[in-house]
């Protein structure tokens, strides 16, 4: 919708992971740092860790992005509560190997004999494991037993880890000590710093073909991070809905009140609010819901709103020739 009306070519501030949008912050640099290396080390696991939203899928799309086909196979799979027989079949399907056997040992005399012709090519396999923190510690011993396939002296099957931060304290409990020590490279991936946050907005807009419509007032980019924490995935929500708010209006300006008005707006809907410290809400939240006949004038007036917003959306559409 609003991506026609300031020229962009797509949609900059989209949830969906995408390598093309990659930033490199100081700790997205780091963590990109640290598994370039553990990849031309060629030996044991690779562990990421990050808070939900902290682009750990978006890092990893563009580690993949940049391997060499004619040097890796890179395959990914996404885990639930899988058990050892459940992801084996997973990662077969992942790296495309074909097998009739159903058992657990037919199933490894597949996998080992694809690593050995993956070796003979000269190519080695790089298996992503996303949401590893949903794993139970058996398949996680799988997997420690799948990393001891190689050929001759050298490694030909490495894996990355990649999960919720309460995966590290998986890793720390005594039973997981043979797993932590095959690790040989990890990193928790954190929050943008408050001077990231503009050159972060301003890049996702610039693959977007963002030629300064809309401008930014001064004070909107701090005013993102303080109610976002500068985690990319909520930063993309709410930059999302200025974008939108400011193209209803018809506006080429975001202003730190925007900032604020669709921040309150948001988290209203989504039905969390932060409190300081001392028990009072900051500046900006929105205040606890009024109880019976106020609650119920509240969602009038937010019915209200919403239908306002719909007819200003089809006028806009008509009038840039969107709706016939």
């Amino acid at each position: 919708m609003f991506e026609g009306y300031y020229g962009l070519t797509s949609l900059p501030f989209q949830l969906a992971p995408d390598s093309r949008f990659f930033f490199a912050s100081r700790n997205h640099a780091r963590a990109l740092a640290h598994l370039t290396y553990g990849l031309s080390q060629g030996d044991g696991f690779l562990v990421v860790t990050g808070e939900v939203g902290a682009g750990k899928t978006t890092l990893i799309n563009h580690l993949m992005s940049t391997l060499d086909p004619d040097s890796y196979i890179a395959a990914r799979v996404v885990t639930t509560q899988l058990s050892p027989s459940g992801l084996l079949r997973m990662i077969l399907a992942a790296f495309g190997v074909h097998t009739r056997a159903r058992e657990k040992a037919g199933m490894l005399r597949a996998f080992e004999e694809y690593v050995r012709t993956g070796a003979a090519e000269g190519r080695r396999l790089l298996l992503i494991v996303d949401e590893v923190q949903n794993l139970p510690y058996s398949t996680l011993e799988e997997l420690r037993m799948l990393s001891n396939l190689a050929t001759g002296c050298q490694t030909q099957f490495q894996t990355c880890l990649v999960g919720q931060p309460q995966f590290r304290n998986t890793l720390l409990t005594a039973r997981a000590e043979p797993l932590r020590q095959r690790i040989f490279t990890s990193y928790h991936l954190g929050e943008l710093s408050g001077h990231e946050i503009g050159p972060y907005i301003e890049h996702r807009l610039r693959v977007a073909s963002w030629e300064g419509d809309p401008s930014f007032d001064e004070g909107v980019f701090p005013c993102i991070h303080m109610h976002t924490d500068g985690i990319p995935r909520r930063i993309n929500s709410l930059c999302s809905r200025l974008l939108l708010q400011a193209f209803l209006n018809e506006s080429h300006t975001v202003s730190a009140n925007d900032v604020h008005q669709v921040a309150d707006e948001w988290r209203a809907e989504i039905g969390t609010v932060r409190v300081a410290g001392n028990g009072v809400y900051a500046p900006s939240e929105p205040r606890p819901a009024p109880r019976s006949a106020g609650r119920l004038a509240d969602l009038e007036q937010r019915l209200v709103e919403q239908e306002k917003l719909l007819k200003r959306t089809l006028q806009v559409l008509e009038r840039s020739g969107g709706v016939h």
